[in-house]
């Protein structure tokens, strides 16, 4: 298998903004920062990108739980969106971190470094595995260790072209469904 076979890593990352949940009205904005833009397009009552659920639960299996959520959205409606959508049980509490302090400057590496740190995991092992769709965020994943997937599944692909400040991630993927053939788990969703 390659770079990304499951069995390489003991953790998975997911952004919240735009990798777990889509925006509302299912509108992916160019330019957007800050926490205005997370508290007015992303929420509990966003819905779930596409093949998440069936990724998320062959990952939780084949790596024995090991998942995680960052986000600068509120605990809660994490919490709340994960429950919403049936995947609350392959998350622990401690598994949404944010930035320190509640609100960090983008790229901030230390939501993925306090992963690492409560996973038992050091930057040298690269057996962090981090799910983002915003350039800035990718590059501070990989400033952490992590092994950086940019996850672009907006209508037409063009959007990791347009991402912010991106500094090409280690893979690029159109969807769940062919992340989950990269790394060595069967999806049983056609890659449309």
């Amino acid at each position: 298998m390659g770079e990304l076979d499951h069995t390489n890593f003991e953790a998975i990352a997911f952004g919240f903004e735009g990798v777990l949940a889509e925006p509302y009205g299912g509108q992916f904005v160019d330019g957007h920062s800050g926490d205005s833009f997370t508290e007015s397009r992303y929420g509990v009552e966003s819905d779930m990108v596409p093949g998440l659920d069936e990724f998320v639960g062959r990952a939780a299996e084949a790596m024995d739980g090991g998942l995680w959520v960052v986000s600068s959205a509120a605990h809660d409606t994490v919490s709340e969106f994960l429950l919403k959508h049936g995947l609350r049980d392959y998350f622990a509490d401690e598994c949404i971190v944010g930035p320190a302090g509640g609100k960090g400057p983008n790229p901030d590496p230390a939501p993925y470094v306090e992963i690492l740190r409560r996973a038992g995991l050091s930057h040298e092992q690269k057996k962090l595995l981090v799910i983002e769709n915003n350039g800035l965020l990718i590059e501070a994943a990989r400033k952490s260790g992590a092994v950086a997937v940019g996850l672009v599944h907006a209508p037409g692909g063009g959007w990791l072209r347009r991402l912010r400040g991106i500094q090409h991630p280690n893979v690029p993927v159109g969807r769940y469904e062919e992340l989950g053939g990269a790394m060595g788990l069967t999806v049983s969703r056609p890659v449309l």
